[in-house]
């Protein structure tokens, strides 16, 4: 079984992060309140040109986050959904099994946990959001640090609760494609950092 988050030896140019603070600002106007703005590859194709011959394994969205966890409310287990439209002709709960996260802030020390239920509970993506509660195990966990890294958001997981502002882009593995194809696809193109 393959763990939770790699990171990926993907280097980004020196202007990266003046790109997409650019794109971020330019689409915050677009974004809905309780979400973070994305771009779309068509609009903004130098945010994927870092993946080189990898890009066509992304969504052609990409969430662009510049906010603190728990303004996201990413401190609560949760796993993702198409609420960005990141399959822009899918549910909105169509759940996303993988992506790559492009940090672009200083190290802090936060740590993602990933969970499985201990119980066979029917629970809604927001339940955790609303207060309630489930049994969970923790099956992995990962400091992010400043390299990209391939994360795991088809199961429960959750940030630690933190007040600095963490900028990060977040690319969808593309409808379809699970967390093994995914981890592999990166091994075989030798970018996956083993751990």
């Amino acid at each position: 079984m393959y763990k939770s988050c790699y990171e990926v030896d993907v280097k980004l140019p020196d202007d990266y992060v003046d790109k997409a603070l650019k794109a971020f600002h330019e689409r915050l106007p677009e974004a809905y309140t309780d979400r973070a703005p994305d771009a779309h590859i068509d609009e903004y194709p130098e945010l994927f040109e870092i993946f080189g011959d990898m890009k066509g394994w992304f969504a052609p969205k990409v969430r662009l986050l510049n906010h603190t966890p728990n303004e996201l409310g990413t401190t609560a287990p949760h796993f993702d959904v198409n609420e960005h439209w990141q399959y822009e002709d899918m549910d909105r709960f169509i759940k996303i099994e993988a992506s790559l996260n492009v940090p672009l802030f200083a190290p802090e020390g936060v740590v993602t946990r990933w969970y499985q239920q201990k119980n066979p509970d029917v629970i809604h993506p927001y339940d955790f959001w609303e207060g309630k509660k489930y049994e969970m195990r923790t099956v992995d966990e990962f400091e992010i640090t400043n390299k990209p890294v391939l994360f795991r958001t088809g199961i429960w997981h959750a940030v630690e609760k933190s007040d600095s502002k963490r900028t990060m882009l977040s690319f969808s593995a593309r409808y379809g494609i699970d967390w093994d194809t995914f981890v592999n696809c990166w091994r075989d193109s030798g970018l996956l950092i083993e751990r």
